[in-house]
């Protein structure tokens, strides 16, 4: 099954750099990891909703401390706290830290482009040692939306259907970090 599913993966990848190449792809390399890279704190969020996959999100509420994060729906729980973007990529979230490699694709839309930063490792490297040592390979794939505001602050946007009672809702947590 692992093999089955390294190919699979691999075939994708293959597929979207042809695509690229000939220029036919909806991706492209805009921006990459560096421009993201180094240690980001939170200042703040907001909670958004929107009410079908397709709709614009709008602001609930502001979250002024990282304390609020925890008060979010616990569908909403990898919103982002603390990332760290070098070699290993460290997330802390309300209840939980993650460590994976990244990478960044620009997907291009009509609104802009959309940077989706996806942290994880090979299923096989699950709960191994990274090259840091005492952090250990424990997410297979962890996806955010990252922008840069400025060299000093960038938002990163996670994204869920959350259930309560047979009623679902199109939730996001956005937080703003600073160097």
């Amino acid at each position: 099954m692992n093999k089955t599913l390294k190919v699979l993966l691999l075939a994708g990848v293959v597929v979207l750099w042809v695509s690229e190449l000939k220029g036919n792809s909806e991706f492209s390399r805009h921006s990459s990891l560096k421009d993201f890279e180094g240690e980001w704190v939170f200042e703040k969020a907001v909670y958004l909703e929107r009410s079908s996959p397709t709709s614009d999100f709008r602001v609930k509420f502001e979250i002024n401390d990282p304390k609020g994060l925890e008060e979010l729906p616990g569908c909403l729980n990898q919103a982002v706290k603390f990332i760290s973007i070098r070699d290993i990529i460290q997330v802390e979230c309300p209840y939980s830290a993650y460590y994976g490699r990244g990478g960044l694709v620009t997907v291009n839309n009509p609104q802009g482009d959309e940077y989706l930063l996806t942290i994880g490792c090979d299923p096989d490297e699950l709960g191994t040692e990274s090259s840091v040592p005492g952090l250990f390979f424990n997410i297979s794939g962890l996806n955010y939306q990252i922008e840069k505001i400025d060299e000093e602050t960038i938002s990163i946007r996670y994204e869920a259907v959350c259930v309560e009672n047979s009623v679902e809702t199109y939730g996001a947590v956005k937080c703003i970090l600073k160097k």
